[in-house]
């Protein structure tokens, strides 16, 4: 080697050094931060500890992609379908079998078709099969030159790509339809498509003025856009058979379907997750006969429910001298509140109470399609026996349906009740869902007898202001058996002899204790509506306003004294008592050998499950329980949780489309198959169904919710947790409660009166938790009142616990320490909320108590408790449920 060889290497050897020096110091410092940071680096760039087989992956994904599709199958609703002057309708739009039959696809939604909504209750849409594949996977054939004209459409708009806050509405201009595109189309097909997309996020409502989104001002997001409108003309005006496609979360305004004749045939397509449009064209052929049913009456004008003035962004104000930094409040200056001022009456039992007493004509200019519609390529005719009155005190009703036409197809059957109503007396929307069923496939001429079984309690209404409790007064209750929430096909009649009230002495047989007044400070100063006085009555909205010292106080920080309690002794910790998790599956809640496994935990461990509920539960080795996966969310385990998207987990179709299925059975299929997807990878605990109600269509969160409905939401719920317990998954049902705004919602002040909560947002709860079997919850981030709902004592324990008999773990919705400080430890502790979602504990944003204090350390043993009993009865301990993981889930066939 020459000298200046060598003084070249020391010379580099010189810059290396240095280098090596950083790179080791950087080393270090990285290692250590993993080792800080690794809960929240684990959730954010892998998510759980989800080692899998690969053979059992690939089986329970099999069973979930053919779940969406039969969800979806079910889940589609027919709304409109004209025949024409010979009889003939447009759908079932036949496919060749040797000659595609061709369509075009108009709109730029059909390249762009939503199939979820965003936040935690989205799912990945890596692999999608878009409209066109689905199209031609059906036996279609589709215009190119019109795909090619929304995709290069899609390519110059960087704002395609909705994201979390973007409302603006895309359509491609109408001048930039040339003639040659339009007559190519004609020649093409004289079949046209037009799909219609609107989307929803967590975090955000719907914008109510499009102005600020590229809109017109005084135009809200659910109407169509200018340019969508244009589209809609210039292709009613070239062609005479055109079907429309809605693919939204939200009920929109569809009036414009009926002024054209050329629209012959409306479909509610909703959000089918990344896969699921491969049903479509097997609804659209006939392959499969629709059998959805709509989960929300559809409005003439969104603007006229009596919720509209009081949902959304612009119905939440603030309490102008009431600033969050010296109160518990979100990451935001002062409190907001809003008032629920509409009570009982969202969605059809407004409108089916105020045609009650306006009158038909009323109605029939106000909805266009009410709540549980639907049509069908085949006619059904019901039969309604006798009320049968049982030694038990229950009721029921036999209902026979037969196919009569010439197609088969699924029917469901609707059952209604009509309550006696006394001016100024209880509230009662003039028509409340009772039951529903759905039918198996029914071939021409097959019958199936369905028989409907209740209690007359069921038919109670609650009265907060004068019993403080259900109450079912004297007189004659219709049943109705419903087509939909307002055609009657036959009603029989109860009468109830005298009023029963249903208090302190005399529960509900429903009920562990009696359901009474227990939110009397929820109803707030409000007036609400009342079926006596529409006009005099009507929501007005509200402003900002001063907030009275009793709701500032009630908002102040909790601290370790709040709640401390002197005749509460130190709990007994580290005992050697030779008991492990495995040991208390399948023991009662209140089985005496609790008390001994408890005592074997640490403070430490204690704290550890109680704050560390990021996503996961904590190990405690003390008791030999394993660290347990917890993921989001409704539209499956895949979106959270990185190497769940790379293996293909599941991307279920929202929740606003499998209400729309009326089907239990489907519903609890989904439980079964995302059971065993979760079994396959790993995961133990689900953040999901989620029941809050379709309160406004504006609500950003319709897209993971059911229905306006309780009974409705609450039965499928049910059937889907039903179906996660069967397979070892425990399912957290959210977001409890009154969690039906997304605007300012950390913390937000929620009024509303306890009648409209017991029948409609705590209904939808109540249902999954007695009738599903639920074993965990998840609360919300609002408030109940001026309260967090998490720190109401009323709510967690008393209605939850006492009432309702739950026996499980509620957990928080996710938890950002100083970002969201209303989630105080205290007050949920206390209250009966048991387990923090912070995933970014290790970084600072934990749960922050006193493990010193006797009182809070029972308070954090009561919650281990029911943390380690929703374990225990579970895959994470009960080796039986993996053992039965490979067996495959037997989906009805729906066709």
């Amino acid at each position: 080697m020459s000298e200046k060889e060598k003084k070249k290497g020391k010379g580099s050897r010189r810059v290396l050094i240095p280098v090596i020096s950083v790179l080791t110091v950087l080393v270090l410092v990285a290692n250590i931060a993993v080792t800080m940071f690794y809960q929240t680096i684990t959730y954010f760039f892998q998510g759980a500890d989800t080692t899998y087989n690969s053979a059992e992956a690939m089986a329970s994904r099999m069973d979930a992609e053919e779940t969406v599709l039969e969800v979806v199958r079910g889940g589609i609703v027919l709304l409109k379908n004209n025949a024409d002057a010979a009889g003939n309708t447009l759908l079932p739009l036949v496919t060749d079998s040797e000659n595609k039959t061709k369509v075009n696809l108009f709109g730029w939604n059909s390249v762009g078709w939503i199939p979820g909504g965003s936040g935690s209750g989205s799912s990945s849409d890596d692999g999608a099969v878009s409209l066109a594949a689905a199209m031609e996977m059906g036996g279609y054939e589709v215009n190119q030159e019109l795909l090619k004209l929304y995709k290069g459409f899609q390519e110059s708009r960087p704002e395609a790509g909705v994201g979390d806050v973007n409302w603006t509405v895309l359509e491609v201009p109408v001048e930039q339809y040339t003639d040659s595109i339009i007559e190519n189309a004609k020649a093409f097909s004289d079949v046209a498509l037009i799909s219609i997309g609107r989307t929803g996020g967590e975090g955000n409502d719907l914008p109510t003025d499009m102005s600020e989104w590229g809109g017109e001002k005084g135009q809200h997001y659910l109407e169509l856009s200018s340019d969508e409108r244009d589209m809609v003309e210039l292709v009613c005006e070239n062609f005479g058979n055109v079907i429309v496609l809605i693919n939204s979360a939200s009920t929109m305004e569809l009036g414009w379907v009926d002024e054209y004749d050329s629209i012959r045939s409306v479909v509610y397509a909703g959000m089918v997750g990344a896969k699921g449009l491969a049903a479509l064209p097997e609804v659209l052929n006939g392959t499969v006969n629709p059998s959805g049913r709509t989960a929300d009456l559809y409005a003439y004008d969104l603007t006229g429910a009596p919720s509209y003035n009081n949902a959304g962004a612009k119905a939440v104000h603030v309490y102008t001298n009431a600033e969050t930094g010296n109160l518990r409040g979100g990451d935001f200056a002062y409190h907001h509140f809003i008032e629920y001022q509409e009570g009982i009456y969202i969605g059809y039992r407004y409108y089916e109470t105020r045609g009650a007493t306006d009158g038909e004509i009323w109605y029939n200019a106000n909805v266009q399609y009410p709540f549980g519609y639907g049509l069908s390529y085949t006619d059904f005719d019901w039969e309604m026996g006798k009320l049968q009155e049982k030694s038990d005190g229950s009721l029921s009703v036999d209902v026979t349906i037969r196919n009569i036409g010439s197609r088969a197809g699924r029917d469901v059957v609707e059952l209604y009740y009509t309550a006696p109503y006394t001016e100024g007396g209880i509230e009662k929307s003039h028509v409340v869902l009772l039951d529903f069923a759905k039918t198996a496939v029914l071939e021409p001429a097959q019958a199936q007898t369905i028989t409907f079984t209740f209690a007359p309690e069921d038919m109670a209404s609650y009265d907060y202001i004068n019993a403080g409790s259900y109450v079912l007064e004297a007189g004659d209750y219709e049943i109705k058996l419903m087509r939909n929430s307002h055609d009657v096909v036959d009603s029989v009649m109860y009468t109830a002899k005298e009023t029963v009230t249903y208090g302190a002495e005399n529960q509900r047989q429903s009920d562990f204790v009696a359901a009474v007044n227990r939110f009397d400070s929820v109803a707030g100063e409000v007036q609400y509506l009342s079926r006596a006085d529409w006009e005099g009555t009507w929501p007005q909205g509200t402003q900002n306003q001063e907030a009275s010292k009793e709701i500032i106080d009630a908002c102040r920080f909790a601290t370790v004294d709040t709640y401390a309690d002197s005749s509460v002794s130190m709990p007994v910790t580290g005992a050697t008592n030779g008991l492990k998790l495995a040991d208390m599956t399948g023991l009662a809640y209140d089985d005496p050998k609790w008390d001994d496994l408890l005592d074997q935990l640490s403070v430490d461990e204690m704290f550890q499950l109680v704050a560390m509920g990021g996503y996961q539960t904590a190990e405690a080795a003390s008791i030999e329980k394993a660290h347990a996966n917890d993921l989001d969310g409704p539209q499956g385990i895949n979106e959270s949780n990185q190497s769940l998207k790379a293996a293909g987990a599941a991307s279920y179709p929202a929740e606003c489309l499998s209400g729309c299925t009326w089907d239990v059975e489907v519903l609890k299929l989904m439980g079964l198959s995302l059971g065993k997807e979760a079994l396959a990878y790993n995961v133990n605990g689900w953040y999901a169904p989620a029941v809050n109600l379709h309160r406004s269509p504006f609500g950003g969160r319709v897209y993971e919710y059911y229905s306006e409905d309780p009974v409705l939401s609450g039965k499928l719920a049910a059937a889907c947790v039903s179906g996660t317990n069967e397979r070892g998954i425990y399912a957290y049902v959210k977001h409890f409660a009154l969690n039906e705004t997304e605007t300012f919602r950390q913390g937000l002040v929620t009024w509303c009166n306890e009648q409209a909560m017991r029948e409609l947002y705590l209904k939808a709860f109540e249902i999954p938790v007695k009738d599903g079997g639920a074993t965990a919850i998840m609360s919300a981030f609002n408030g109940i009142g001026n309260a967090w709902v998490g720190a109401s004592y009323e709510l967690m324990t008393e209605v939850l616990r006492d009432e309702w008999g739950f026996r499980g773990a509620v957990v928080t919705d996710y938890y950002m320490g100083p970002a969201t400080p209303h989630m105080n430890g205290y007050d949920g502790l206390y209250a009966g909320n048991d387990l923090w979602l912070a995933p970014m504990s290790d970084m600072g944003l934990g749960l922050t108590v006193d493990t010193n204090s006797p009182t809070i350390v029972s308070q954090m043993r009561n919650a281990c408790h029911n943390i380690l009993y929703m374990s225990a009865n579970s895959s994470l301990v009960d080796p039986s449920y993996a053992e039965n993981a490979s067996i495959t889930v037997s989906a009805p066939v729906i066709k």
